[in-house]
C-alpha cells in the first residue's frame, strides 16, 4: 500500500511534465552513513518506479512554498537563469530539504550537495544551472563540459545500469564520496555538464587484443554498458546545441570562448577488465609486445585528437586535456597474473615497471599530438595539456605540488608487500574496498544494518574499527574522495594560473581542512 501511495504521489507531482516551466531538483545526501542511515544503499534500484531511488526534493518558492519556477532557457545543455542567484537557489533547496514532504520525510542529517534544472520527476533530462547575476566576472570560463570515464563519473553509469556501482560506492561515484567535479563546482561555483561514464574508452575497443569470439562479445557488452567518449561527444553535439530550450537547434556552440571542454579519457583503453588479462600476457609473453603496444597507444591518442577536432569544428575553443596517472603504481598491479620468476615481489615489480612504461608512452604521445594540433590551428584553438600524472605522483609520495618539500595531504598509507622498484621504504598501495561494484547488491532484501555490515567485511578499518575513508585508493584503481579533493585542487590551480577562472587565496593547509571536513555543504 505504501508503495502505491508513493507512486501516486510522484505521478501527481509530474503533472507539469508537459509544461515549459523548469524547476530545481535539490539533491541531498545523508551525513549518517552507518546502519542508522535512511539510505545506506545510495541510489539502489527503486522498487516503485523505473530508475535508481530518488534522493532529491523540489526547491521551494520563498513566498508561496510551492515549487520554485526558474526564469530563463536552455543554452547548449545549461539552464541559463536570469533572475535568481546561486545563493537564492541554495537557500530554496535547503528549505525544501529541511521541510521534506509528507510521504518522503526529511531528516536533520540530510545535506544538499547538488541541484539541477528539470521539468518533472519523469522528465528524462536535467541541466546544470548557470546564473547570469553571478556570472563570474573575473572568469573567462562560465561553464565546463567534461568527457571522461570512472575517474569523472558523478552517477551517469549508475543511472543507466541502476546497479553499478552499488553500495558502499557513493551515489554512483566510483569512490567513497564526492569526486573531483563535485569539489570543483563547489569551490569555483562554475557549473559542469558531465558526460563521463565508468568504463568508457576513447572509441570502441582495442581490436589488436581481440583474439576470439568471446573477446568480441566482451567488447560489445562493455561498449553497450559504458560507451565511449566518441559517442558522448556525438550525443552532446547532436542533442544539446540550442539557445532556446530546444525550440530550434543550432549548428555551432553558443559563445564558445565562455566554455571549457575537459577531456580525461584513455585509461580503459589499457585496463578494461576483459582486456587487462590481455595486456598482462602482452607484456609477459608476446615477442611483438613493443610493436603492439605502440599501435594501442597511437590508436588511443588518435581517438582523443579526432574527438577534439570534432568539437573544434563546432567552434569549441578552450580544451583542458589531462594525461593518465601512473596505473603501474596503483593497486591494479597487485591483481595482475604476471608470473615469470615465481617470486611475487620480483614479478609484481617488473609488471609495475612495464605497465608504467606503457602509460608513459601514452602521455608522451598525447603531449606531442596536442603540441602539433595547437601549432597547426594557432589562434583558432587553445588546447592545454595538463600533466596530472606528475601531480598525482607528488601526492602519493607526500611531496608538495609546487615546491621541493614534504607535505602531509591527510591520508593514511595502506602499504602492500610490494616495494616500488628503486624507491626506499615506498610500497604500492592496497585498495581499501575489495568487494567489487555489485557484491553487496547480490541480496537486495538486506536490511540497512545488513548492508552496512556486509560492506564492512570488504573494507579497510582504522583503529576505531570504522572504515578508513582517508587512504589513497578506494578500490583498484579508483582514488578515495580525499584523493579526488586534491585532484580538484590541482585542476583548479592550473586554470587559475592560466587566468581562465577567478583566482582564490586558499592555501594548501586551508584546503586540506576543507578536504578532511566530513560534511560537504554547498556554498
Amino acid at each position: 500500500m505504501r508503495n502505491f501511495i508513493i507512486t501516486l504521489f510522484f505521478l501527481c507531482l509530474s503533472i507539469s511534465a508537459f509544461a515549459e516551466d523548469y524547476y530545481v531538483a535539490c539533491y541531498y545526501y545523508d551525513t549518517v552513513t552507518d546502519e542508522n542511515s535512511s539510505n545506506p544503499s545510495l541510489m539502489e534500484p527503486s522498487k516503485i518506479y523505473i530508475g535508481a531511488s530518488s534522493n532529491y526534493y523540489w526547491a521551494l518558492d520563498n513566498k508561496s512554498s510551492e515549487k520554485l519556477t526558474l526564469h530563463g532557457n536552455i543554452k547548449d545543455g545549461f539552464f541559463v537563469e536570469k533572475i535568481y542567484t546561486r545563493n537564492d537557489i541554495i537557500k530554496s533547496c535547503e528549505r525544501a530539504i529541511e521541510k521534506g514532504v509528507v510521504l518522503w520525510p526529511s531528516k536533520k542529517s540530510y545535506k544538499l550537495y547538488d541541484f539541477k534544472a528539470s521539468m518533472s520527476n519523469f522528465h528524462a533530462y536535467e541541466y546544470p544551472i548557470r546564473f547570469i547575476k553571478d556570472n563570474f566576472k573575473k572568469s573567462k570560463i562560465k561553464q565546463i563540459i567534461v568527457f571522461g570515464d570512472s575517474l569523472s563519473d558523478t552517477g551517469n553509469l549508475k543511472r543507466w545500469t541502476k546497479v553499478i556501482p552499488y553500495y558502499p560506492y557513493w551515489y554512483g561515484r566510483f569512490s567513497n564520496g564526492f569526486i573531483w567535479p563535485d569539489y570543483f563546482t563547489n569551490t569555483t561555483q562554475i557549473p559542469i555538464f558531465n558526460f563521463s561514464y565508468g568504463g568508457a574508452k576513447t572509441s570502441g575497443s582495442n581490436e589488436i587484443l581481440i583474439n576470439n569470439f568471446s573477446d568480441k562479445v566482451d567488447a560489445k557488452v562493455a561498449k553497450l554498458v559504458s560507451g565511449n567518449s566518441k559517442l558522448a561527444i556525438s550525443d552532446y553535439l547532436n542533442n544539446y546545441l540550442t539557445v532556446n530550450s530546444y525550440k530550434s537547434k543550432t549548428k555551432t556552440i553558443y559563445k564558445p570562448k565562455e566554455a571549457l571542454y575537459i577531456v580525461w579519457i584513455g585509461s580503459n583503453d589499457y585496463v578494461a577488465d576483459f582486456e587487462f588479462r590481455k595486456i598482462t600476457n602482452l607484456l609477459l609473453k608476446d615477442k611483438d609486445s613493443e610493436k603492439k603496444i605502440n599501435i594501442i597507444v597511437k590508436n588511443t591518442v588518435r581517438n582523443i585528437m579526432t574527438q577534439i577536432k570534432t568539437l573544434y569544428l563546432k567552434d569549441a575553443y578552450y580544451f583542458l586535456v589531462m594525461n593518465i596517472p601512473d596505473i603501474g603504481k596503483s593497486p591494479a598491479v597487485l591483481s595482475a597474473k604476471y608470473v615469470k620468476y615465481n617470486d611475487e615481489i620480483k614479478d609484481k615489480q617488473e609488471f609495475s615497471e612495464k605497465f608504467s612504461a606503457v602509460i608513459q608512452k601514452h602521455n608522451i604521445e598525447l603531449k606531442k599530438s596536442i603540441d602539433a594540433l595547437n601549432k597547426k590551428l594557432q589562434g583558432k584553438i587553445k588546447i592545454i595539456y595538463f600533466d596530472i600524472a606528475k601531480d598525482f605522483d607528488s601526492y602519493i609520495n607526500n611531496k608538495h605540488f609546487y615546491v621541493d618539500d614534504i607535505f602531509d595531504y591527510g591520508y593514511t598509507l595502506l602499504n602492500s608487500n610490494i616495494p616500488v622498484a628503486g624507491k626506499k621504504d615506498t610500497f604500492i598501495q592496497n585498495s581499501c574496498y575489495t568487494g567489487g561494484y555489485t557484491k553487496v547488491a547480490l541480496i537486495t532484501s538486506l536490511s540497512n544494518e545488513s548492508y552496512y555490515k556486509s560492506s564492512l567485511e570488504h573494507a579497510c578499518k582504522n583503529s576505531n574499527k570504522e572504515v578508513d575513508k582517508n587512504t589513497i585508493f578506494w578500490d583498484s584503481p579508483h582514488p578515495t574522495s580525499l584523493s579526488h579533493c586534491w585532484l580538484s585542487y590541482v585542476i583548479q590551480k592550473k586554470l587559475e594560473d592560466l587566468e581562465l577562472i577567478k583566482k582564490t587565496s586558499l592555501s594548501m593547509n586551508e584546503y586540506k581542512e576543507f578536504c578532511l571536513n566530513k560534511d560537504f555543504v554547498l556554498e
